[in-house]
């Protein structure tokens, strides 16, 4: 009997914040749930941008792994900011 795919499965979320756009990928079971592309924003500003994405696609509590990529953060404190900045949008 086929497994039946529940909407509110845990989310994979991908997102290259690049200088001209920013691409968000969700994926369920390995496909895709969800995707936007929005106009960039400042390293600064993406938890923001991704904190509304979350409410918008009802991601909160769902999202059990995030990856981002991102032009403008290249140095480790710059990593680390913007981890501190984007902790509680996924475990993982």
């Amino acid at each position: 009997m086929p497994t039946r795919q529940h909407a509110n499965a845990a989310l994979a979320v991908g997102v290259d914040a690049g200088a001209t756009t920013v691409r968000v990928l969700a994926l369920r079971h390995g496909r895709p749930a969800w995707r936007i592309r929005t106009t960039a924003v400042e390293p600064t500003g993406l938890s923001k941008l991704l904190r509304s994405i979350w409410k918008t696609n009802a991601a909160s509590g769902h999202a059990r792994a995030l990856v981002v990529a991102s032009r403008g953060v290249w140095t480790p404190r710059e990593r680390a900011r913007l981890a501190r900045a984007l902790r509680g949008l996924a475990p993982r």
